[in-house]
């Protein structure tokens, strides 16, 4: 990841490199796309010298950048990339680097370039689920452990919020299932439990993000976890991915929706652990389906988890949101996730982070806040 996205910083730094590379193509009045090596995303060049990251579906819609580049160019660019590296490194830190939290700013710098990186980060976020899965016990553990002390379920959290950045950073790529294959055997995995099943606001978010992302090609995979869940917290997660996917894919609704319908039907003369919770998801994300766009808006489901209903502000960064959780009894008498879900798919992956750095320590959880979280949490994976 690190070197894809020096790549990218070292094109940027030397215009001298562009414009050869230009030169050399004979491409002066159309744009040139340069293929990366190991990845399906490249660097359009405009014949006015600004840069593009783009993905690449076919290899074919991109030149190689080894077949673009003089041997003298070549050199030229592994001395830059390699001077980028540190540069690429302090980008990604606030996101990557346990206890750190990046602002807006911090976020987009790298953000811009996630044509490049997405593939890269996606792996890596879904990678932390291992990590997590391991974590999970101890930090349970210590949370009623007489002798309570944080450094389990700190860390446990710290890597929680390190998966969200990376997740994140890859929500608007157009590949999704195919970055999936590598977990997809996991039991009864789905896009965005690894986030739901932490109950707090802010992170579900980020799952319903990469449920969204994922689209409906996730539909029959949710469903088939709805149809086996037979805990609350998984069937809200179904329920929440399931609905997410709806609501950004508008032409899945009626198929969405007549699945959980049918689903909540035979749910009843099912033993479910938390029974009325699972009912209560099911009537959330019913009442979500069949909302009119217009008025999916909840205001006071909004001013509940602190969110505004412009661009000002923190944006989903409020610290209501690390603080709640998504199963909880919203104003409105749904659970409060599904009231804030068409607030968490409109927002920009840019819109999760608060607008400064001198706004972060606002949204760190105190020893007492994680282990209330943590008890709440799905004991197991």
């Amino acid at each position: 990841m690190i070197d894809a996205l020096a790549i990218g910083l070292a094109v940027e730094i030397d215009p001298t490199v562009v414009q050869a590379v230009r030169a050399g193509a004979g491409r002066h009045e159309q744009p040139l796309t340069m293929k990366l090596p190991n990845t399906t995303a490249g660097i359009e060049i405009q014949p006015s010298g600004r840069l593009r990251p783009v993905r690449l579906c076919d290899a074919a819609t991109g030149e190689e950048m080894d077949q673009l580049l003089s041997e003298d160019l070549k050199r030229q660019l592994q001395l830059l990339t390699a001077k980028s590296r540190d540069r690429a490194a302090e980008l990604l830190a606030p996101m990557i680097t346990p206890g750190a939290y990046p602002s807006r700013s911090e976020f987009q710098s790298v953000f811009r370039w996630s044509a490049l990186i997405e593939g890269f980060s996606y792996a890596l976020g879904t990678g932390l689920l291992t990590r997590l899965d391991h974590l999970r016990e101890p930090a349970r553990v210590e949370v009623y452990d007489d002798l309570y002390s944080s450094k389990a379920v700190q860390r446990y959290y710290e890597i929680s919020h390190i998966m969200a950045h990376l997740t994140l950073m890859s929500s608007d790529a157009t590949a999704m299932p195919a970055m999936a294959r590598a977990i997809a055997y996991r039991e009864e995995w789905t896009p965005s439990l690894g986030f739901t099943r932490e109950r707090t606001v802010w992170l579900a978010a980020a799952g319903a993000k990469s449920a969204a992302a994922f689209g409906p090609a996730m539909i029959e995979l949710y469903v088939h976890a709805l149809g086996a869940a037979r805990h609350a917290i998984r069937i809200f997660d179904a329920l929440f991915g399931l609905a997410a996917i709806a609501l950004r894919h508008e032409d899945a609704q009626e198929r969405v929706l007549r699945a959980v319908v049918s689903h909540a039907g035979t749910s009843a003369g099912q033993r479910v652990d938390d029974a009325a919770a699972a009912a209560l998801a099911y009537r959330s994300a019913i009442d979500t389906l069949k909302c009119n766009p217009r008025n999916r808006q909840i205001t006071a489901a909004l001013a509940r988890v602190g969110w505004k209903g412009d661009d000002e502000g923190d944006g989903l960064a409020s610290p209501e949101a690390f603080r709640l959780d998504p199963m909880e009894v919203g104003p409105d008498g749904k659970m409060l996730g599904f009231s804030v879900l068409p607030s968490m798919l409109s927002a920009s992956p840019g819109q999760h982070y608060p607008r400064s750095k001198s706004r972060v320590f606002r949204l760190k959880l105190s020893e007492k806040e994680l282990s209330r979280i943590m008890r709440r949490a799905w004991p197991s994976s």
